[in-house]
């Protein structure tokens, strides 16, 4: 990424939100930040659509991936909640978000750490959750959302 660059490019919007993504692959919430900041001065219109004339849904899509991808990153039987949350973000909240496996996720922070989350599935299931740099290991039921903090 370094070699790449480490901007997006105000021509093209997509760059700024496939940057994002991976920064926040890559744990570094601030740079992912950055590009979403890039992107909204170089790249976005009023409506919130991406330039690229006349629009471009690849950047519109995308940078939502990206936010996403800065709160919550999942792999089979993992999830890793607030992986690359930037500075700017250190409280907030998030209701609704989806992880492998189906599982919806709502969780809420504070200084930058969890402070509760839900989750539920619509199939019982086991899942490793990482928030606050522990781990643990929760099932998952239809009928009963699980609770942590």
């Amino acid at each position: 990424m370094l070699a790449r660059g480490t901007t997006g490019d105000s021509r093209r919007s997509w760059t700024w939100a496939w940057r994002a993504s991976l920064w926040a692959r890559f744990l570094d919430g601030e740079k992912a930040y950055e590009m979403i900041r890039g992107m909204m001065r170089h790249s976005m219109m009023d409506s919130l659509f991406t330039t690229h004339p006349p629009m471009q849904v690849d950047g519109t899509m995308g940078i939502v991936a990206g936010f996403a991808e800065m709160l919550l990153q999942s792999r089979t039987g993992r999830l890793h909640l607030l992986p690359a949350l930037p500075e700017a973000w250190k409280n907030g909240s998030v209701r609704g978000l989806k992880a492998r496996g189906n599982i919806t996720v709502d969780m809420d922070w504070k200084d930058g750490r969890v402070t509760q989350f839900r989750l539920s599935s619509p199939v019982a299931q086991s899942v490793k959750v990482a928030a606050n740099g522990t781990e643990k290991t929760y099932e998952l039921t239809p009928e009963t959302p699980v609770k942590g903090s």
